[in-house]
């Protein structure tokens, strides 16, 4: 045989069994990495088949974010805090400080609590949405600040699905979650008893029940929650923080230790949550 002919041959086998060998797994007749990242090629086609705009921000142009499925200028003033007083009325002492507002939702920070949707294929199309909030808690303003309250998250977020999700489903592994005005991707690692979301280079695992220990003076800790429907399937994230016992004092601030997001500021007869990203 012709030292070409041995050449073209040793290449096919060479690009064969690169073929064989890069783990992949199938879903739904696309193929996805086994680091559960699905392609942009694949994502359109499920923005394409969900007949929306944008599933995530990289289907926009430059100088635009993906909200709510919709290409919209990031250069626009989104609002970012939010005061739990309500009008002229300020918080006063002795009022606790879910008293004039006890959730916030997009209608209070309508970007950063928008809501969002994942896209399966089986066939047809199918579309779970989902719907972020922020609880606040049953504290009571101080002469100092805010009195911390055993066994009372200070504020609790909620991510809730429109349709029970199976997270063990590859379908699902690769599309994005937009929490807190952050992408966060669904790792291929996922499934219903541990939620794996990527940001950057941060993984945050989410399992039902695990805490956050706060130290050895306070017996209640920050807690996730899975809220499981009789099947298994998982109709929504929870997760309650708590501070150590002591005031929040006037001027000080808490912040979320999973996201880093939610932040609760106390100042002088106000109290005000801020998202940071």
């Amino acid at each position: 045989m012709k030292r070409g002919g041995l050449v073209l041959i040793n290449l096919f086998l060479i690009l064969l069994f690169a073929f064989i060998l890069i783990p992949k797994t199938s879903i739904s007749g696309f193929s996805v990495l086994s680091s559960g990242r699905i392609t942009d090629g694949n994502l359109d086609e499920l923005r394409v088949g969900a007949r929306v705009e944008c599933l995530k921000n990289s289907q926009c142009l430059d100088g635009f974010e993906c909200i709510e499925n919709n290409c919209i200028d990031d250069g626009l003033v989104y609002i970012k805090n939010v005061k739990l007083s309500g009008g002229a009325r300020n918080l006063n002492i002795g009022d606790k400080i879910n008293s004039i507002k006890s959730i916030l939702t997009k209608a209070d920070l309508p970007y950063v609590l928008s809501s969002g949707e994942l896209v399966k294929i089986k066939g047809r199309v199918i579309e779970y949405f989902y719907s972020q909030s922020i609880l606040i808690g049953d504290y009571e303003m101080t002469f100092n600040g805010l009195e911390v309250l055993e066994n009372k998250p200070v504020f609790t977020y909620r991510l809730m699905f429109s349709n029970p999700i199976d997270f063990s489903d590859e379908d699902f592994h690769g599309q994005v979650l937009k929490i807190l005005g952050k992408e966060y991707i669904i790792d291929g690692k996922s499934d219903n008893s541990e939620i794996v979301l990527v940001f950057d280079d941060k993984k945050i695992k989410i399992r039902n029940n695990k805490r956050f220990n706060l130290g050895k003076t306070f017996l209640e800790e920050n807690q996730m929650k899975i809220d499981y429907n009789d099947n298994g399937l998982v109709n929504g994230i929870i997760i309650e923080f708590f501070k150590n016992i002591g005031e929040i004092k006037d001027s000080e601030n808490f912040k979320d230790n999973v996201f880093g997001s939610i932040k609760l500021n106390k100042k002088f007869n106000d109290v005000e949550i801020e998202i940071v990203k």
